[in-house]
């Protein structure tokens, strides 16, 4: 029977643990016990977020003016703290997200234009996409 509730409080402390820190796979650290990344809430995030222009498509070419940017962003270290759209050099823009998925909509003149998104984790770590496109 001690054996048994043995097993049962280790199974319980395992799961409590895998629950309560749910950045354990994010620490990485060198032979120094220090971290080589970014820290949040005491584990260091080496992984960008993940991120993604899924519309327009890059090169593409556009007949209307007023365009949609969609996109997806994700991190599974720290978490995704934000995602941002800036166009032609403008300041960047905070979108909101839902789910992972994006959107900014935007009017363009005529001509080529660069979309660039960036996100951000809570270890600030930061990724980067664009994609060119040409409004006719």
């Amino acid at each position: 029977m001690k054996m048994l509730g043995c097993i049962v409080m280790l199974s319980v402390f395992v799961l409590v643990t895998l629950v309560s820190f749910p950045y354990a796979n994010a620490q990485t650290l060198d032979t120094n016990h220090q971290c080589q990344g970014h820290r949040y809430h005491n584990f260091c995030d080496l992984i960008k977020p993940s991120l993604t222009i899924a519309s327009p498509a890059n090169h593409a070419v556009l007949t209307t003016h007023t365009i949609t940017i969609t996109g997806a962003a994700s991190d599974g270290q720290s978490g995704l703290r934000a995602v941002a759209v800036a166009v032609d050099g403008s300041g960047f823009t905070i979108v909101p997200t839902v789910g992972g998925i994006w959107s900014y909509t935007t009017t363009l003149s005529s001509g080529p234009h660069i979309v660039k998104a960036k996100d951000v984790d809570w270890a600030h770590n930061i990724n980067n996409a664009h994609v060119v496109i040409k409004i006719r």
